[in-house]
């Protein structure tokens, strides 16, 4: 738990405790409470080819060998562990992969949700985007390119108010201005919804830099004693260019995102070691939180 704040994990053993169950039945008990809003969460699950292809330690079973071998049958129970800690309404995905699509559709398939695969146009991986159908009626999908890399869209209906959330799944190359411009200009294209939701990984501590997009809301991980870095420590170093720090976002408009407890959680527990590995599963932790819509109450 090199990364995790004592408090944080103190807080993660109480809720434990309290909820008295285990494994799925926990998940289902922290995900169908009455939270006020959309439990939304993104995930870099690195891909096995660019894994190996740069020598993660996370992706290959020796990252070390000249002849490097993904590990993805070892460490995806641990990936599916973690989309599964709680009842996510929305899922969105970077590092997919043909090779890991079944994967990743049986386990939507297995948290109830619908399944979106999109691929980029000049790079060997992928984005995916999962949502609850029992709470989200889809209106459209969309697709924007940028230089090689896709953006995800989802228009989606809240079916408990009918408000409109248009959710945006991205995977940025960081410090580049002009993809993030264009990606807002797609996050506000008309007509607007009522809320909009941006995920990814944008490869840019945007604590750091101070260019959050203007106007949407982001929450903030020390108000809640949780890591402010969403990468492991090794990936901290003076020997790295990007990714560093916290790379992984979730920016909304129309509305406002938190940390409640689900959420503090899933962050912790995706931010460790897993069994199968010793390493984390990805080379990135889960990013997650509960989006409050501002029109009426959801």
């Amino acid at each position: 738990f090199s990364l995790m704040r004592r408090s944080a994990a103190q807080r993660i053993a109480r809720l434990a405790a309290q909820a008295g169950v285990s494994g799925a039945s926990r998940r289902i008990a922290m995900g169908d409470a009455d939270h006020g809003g959309l439990y939304v969460a993104t995930y870099n699950v690195l891909c096995p080819v660019y894994g190996v292809k740069w020598a993660e330690r996370e992706a290959c079973r020796d990252h070390t060998a000249q002849d490097r071998e993904s590990n993805w049958d070892v460490r995806w129970p641990a990936l599916k562990r973690n989309l599964a800690l709680a009842r996510w309404d929305v899922v969105c995905i970077q590092e997919a992969e043909d090779a890991t699509r079944t994967h990743l559709e049986q386990a939507a398939t297995e948290m109830e949700m619908e399944f979106c695969f999109i691929p980029h146009t000049k790079r060997q991986d992928a984005l995916a985007m999962m949502y609850r159908p029992s709470r989200l009626e889809l209106i459209k999908h969309d697709v924007r390119d940028f230089c090689g890399s896709s953006t995800g869209l989802l228009e989606l209906r809240d079916l408990r108010t009918q408000a409109t959330v248009r959710v945006l799944c991205t995977h940025q190359r960081g410090g580049k201005p002009e993809q993030m411009a264009d990606l807002i200009e797609y996050a506000e294209i008309d007509p607007a919804s009522d809320c909009t939701v941006i995920c990814g990984d944008f490869n840019e501590d945007f604590n750091v830099t101070g260019k959050h997009p203007a106007g949407y809301a982001w929450a903030n991980r020390g108000d809640h004693d949780l890591s402010m870095v969403s990468r492991p420590d090794h990936k901290q170093g003076d020997d790295q260019t990007s990714g560093k720090g916290k790379v992984d976002w979730i920016f909304v408009k129309g509305g406002t995102v938190e940390y409640d407890d689900v959420c503090v959680r899933g962050v912790v527990q995706t931010h460790v070691a897993c069994p199968e590995t010793f390493q984390w599963p990805s080379d990135h932790g889960l990013e997650c939180g509960l989006v409050k819509l501002n029109r009426g109450s959801v």
